[in-house]
């Protein structure tokens, strides 16, 4: 992570992350930022070897609306800020693409 994200920035990537290694034992498991992201208006779902619990959503939403970030992983810059508006059109366009990634 960059050193200059904001507080609430760094939460939401350290939750996601943790929520990243508590169900798949992973600092960031492929496609987390848009299974995390799909669980934000579906809700609670299995996920690995635990869950996203509405607890984790909580949190997650919080964080969202209180950055107005949302966080992804690229490979030569990891984890990776980007704005809700940018980060809503990457998410359209990478499920369009590619359907599979929400079943995890």
């Amino acid at each position: 992570m960059l050193p200059e994200t904001t507080e609430d920035e760094w939460l939401l990537a350290y939750t996601m992350s943790c929520i990243s290694e508590r169900c798949y034992y992973a600092g960031w498991y492929d496609g987390l930022e848009y299974v995390l992201w799909n669980a934000l208006t579906a809700g609670p779902r299995r996920f690995g070897h635990d869950e996203i619990s509405s607890d984790d959503i909580t949190a997650l939403e919080m964080l969202k609306s209180r950055s107005q970030r949302w966080i992804f992983f690229d490979d030569s810059t990891e984890e990776t800020v980007i704005s809700i508006e940018k980060w809503e059109l990457k998410y359209t366009d990478f499920v369009r693409n590619n359907p599979a990634i929400l079943k995890r």
